[in-house]
This record gives structure tokens, sequence and C-alpha cells, in this order.
């Protein structure tokens, strides 16, 4: 089964895609990356994203026209990649606009990007909305990273595989079991400060050069730490729309600085990066976990990879693991969409919910004939059931058709 797994993640940057061909062998799951790229979002399109993640700058019409912009942005890339390989069923994310959580408790989470648009430009099934069976049934709807992670990493616990975009997600695996949670902001306060005290001209930092530069402010990095989020217990889930710069601007505010300016503070990027740093790494060594699996966005910045060493966590790249760290998500979302036409839980962790949920809802093409869905759905042999997440045995493919 060929499953193109596409995502769109909290620092609204773009989309991720992989297309994933996948063979059950025994207890294992081999799957072969036919083809991946990423795509960037126009910046005009990513800047109407970043205003509709602010309740108080969006309507109504604002978000249904991102729901078809962002549906054609798919739909055009699929169409891309299925040009040069072939798919039978593709699983996109969508682009979180909000992840509604009141007293601990998640309401729902929206995901924005119509999947019927991008099941009639390519004619095939789209899986979507795989965070709604999990908030149904009284979970979080977070994290799925989990199920990616155990396949690909149970062997080496402990350890912990952390995703860095606008939010940070964990996942440690030790002897205890396995624990996932998101840790807090990612990026998404260093992309959103940047932006606006440049005037849009800056939108992350590049390398973190500028948090190299600065001093972090250590009375301002006690308020943002005592935010209640990150004292409460897992599971728990959060968003952009909590972590905002207003959030931040109200903490600085309280030890006595102002994010006001006409260029970018390095003092205030560095601060940032070291919430971030810190919520991660006191995270990881809590969960009994040192060795530590950077993917997304932060990967790539040094000042927040240095901090995290300097913590106390030896950070390994994620091609030890035989993925890229920039395709980390999109490749779960193809292992998503196969366990989604299986018949297979999302989730390894404990997300609230009653039972475990088999993710996601299915797009058809207009065209499809009668029985389509029917032939699409196959249930795994049961001792592969039995046994899931099995491990994944990741290789790539140089022909892609």
């Amino acid at each position: 089964m060929r499953i193109l797994g596409m995502m769109s993640g909290t620092s609204a940057d773009g989309i991720d895609a992989a297309l994933l061909d996948f063979t059950i062998t025994g207890t294992n799951l081999a799957a072969s990356v036919c083809a991946s790229e990423l795509r960037a979002y126009p910046s005009e399109l990513r800047e109407a994203i970043l205003r509709a993640q602010d309740p108080s700058r969006t309507t109504a019409n604002d978000i249904a026209e991102l729901h078809a912009r962002i549906g054609n942005a798919h739909a055009d890339f699929a169409r891309d990649i299925l040009a040069v390989a072939s798919a039978d069923a593709i699983c996109l994310h969508g682009q979180t606009l909000n992840h509604l959580v009141r007293e601990g408790r998640t309401i729902a989470s929206l995901q924005v990007g119509d999947a019927a648009r991008v099941a009639a430009a390519t004619g095939l099934p789209v899986i979507h909305n795989v965070r709604a069976n999990d908030i149904a049934l009284g979970g979080a709807g977070a994290p799925f990273a989990p199920l990616l992670d155990v396949m690909l990493a149970q062997h080496l616990a402990p350890v912990a595989l952390v995703n860095i975009g606008g939010l940070a997600n964990l996942t440690a695996i030790t002897s205890a079991g396995v624990t996932a949670f998101d840790t807090g902001p990612g990026n998404c306060l260093i992309d959103a400060y940047l932006s606006d005290s440049s005037g849009g001209q800056l939108s992350y930092d590049d390398g973190g050069a500028l948090a190299a530069r600065g001093t972090v402010h250590e009375d301002a990095l006690a308020e943002l730490l005592a935010d209640p989020y990150f004292a409460a217990a897992p599971p728990k889930s959060t968003g952009r729309e909590y972590f905002t710069l207003q959030w931040a601007e109200a903490a600085l505010a309280r030890a006595g600085l102002t994010v006001a300016g006409s260029a970018p503070d390095p003092d205030i990027v560095a601060t940032f990066t070291a919430l971030t740093a810190r919520t991660i790494a006191e995270a990881c060594l809590a969960a009994g976990a040192t060795r530590t699996y950077i993917a997304g966005g932060g990967a790539h910045n040094a000042s927040l990879l240095a901090a995290l060493g300097a913590a106390g966590l030896d950070i390994r790249p994620m091609a030890e693991l035989g993925i890229s760290a920039d395709l980390k998500e999109a490749v779960l979302m193809a292992v998503l969409g196969f366990a989604a036409l299986a018949g297979l839980p999302a989730t390894v962790t404990d997300t609230g919910a009653t039972r475990p949920a088999v993710p996601g809802a299915i797009a058809l093409p207009p065209t499809a004939p009668a029985g389509a869905l029917a032939a699409l759905l196959s249930a795994p042999p049961p001792v592969f059931a039995a046994a899931w997440p099995t491990p994944l045995i990741l290789t790539h493919r140089k022909d892609p058709s």
C-alpha cells in the first residue's frame, strides 16, 4: 500500500510530504520512501494563517477562505508528487488554527485544508481530520507522534524524541513505558517576535544566530516559566493560541522588560530560546531520558541545540534513525494513513480517551465507484495487529515509480 503523507505544522511555514510504500513482513512494517519534498507557503498565505490563529484578528470568512486556499495548496503539491510516483491514498493533517483546551480538557482541534479538493484533484481517497476521533472519546487529540517514535526507537530505550516546530512535543520511551506531551513553545515565540520587531523582514532566527549574540534575561525567563502549563502533569496539549506573543510580553513586562523597539533585541531572542530549551530538557530528564533525537525546524537552530546539550541532554541527529529531521512528521502522516486503512489505533500513550481510536475520516474523490471504500480498507494479519505498533523498517528508493 502506497500512501502520501502531508503535514503542515505549527510553524505554519509550508507543507512537508513523503510517499511511503508499506509492506507487512511478519510482525514488522517495512516502508520504502518513494518520494519526499518540502514546499514553503507563499509569504502572504503564511501571514494569513498566523493572523487566523489569533482569535482577536480573524473572522469566520477568513477561516473559510483559508480552508479552501490551504486545500488547493495541498492539492497542487500532491499532483506534482503524483506525477513522478503513484499512490493508493493520501493522508493530510491540515493546518491547525486552534487547539482549544479549557481547564485541561481539549474541547476541539481545528485543522483547515479542504480534503475534498485534494481528493477531487488527485482522484485518490484522502484521510483527514486525524485528531477528531480521539477527542470524541474524551482524549486530547494529541500527541500522535509517539506512534512513529515507538516504531522507530523503542529498541533504544531510554530515549527521547522531540519535534520542535511552532510548539515542541516530547516522546520519552523508558522502562516505565511511553510518556508524551507538548512541552510548550518551540519556535513560535521566537518567530512571532522577530516578525513583529522586524516589520515582517524576519520570520525565524536563522541557525540561532541572533540568540547566540544575546544574553538570557533570567528574571524574564523565570516569569515565563511560572505559567501553570509547565507544572501541569501529562497528558496535556496546547497550541499557538495559548503561547502568543502577547502572553510572552505580559510575562516580560512583569520582569521589567519591554519588547518595544524598531529592531529585534538579541537578548529577547536568547530568552525565548532558553524557555524552549529549559522546558524540553526538564521534561526529558524528568522522564529519565538523556539521549534525545530532535526533529522539526528547531533541529537547525544551533543555539537551541547547544542550550539543550548544556542542560544535560545527549543530542543525536534523526539521521541515525534513518529519517530526515524535516520529514519526520510527513512520514508520521503516512503511518497514520496506514493505520486508518488497516483499522489500527493511532495512539500508544494516555491521551485521556476512553479507548484507543482509529484515526481520521476519509474523503472519496467525486468519481469514486461503488465499493471503492471497501476495496481500500483491509484488515492486517492477526499476528501483526496483535503486535501493533510494530517496528518500522525504513528504506529510501531511488526509483519512485
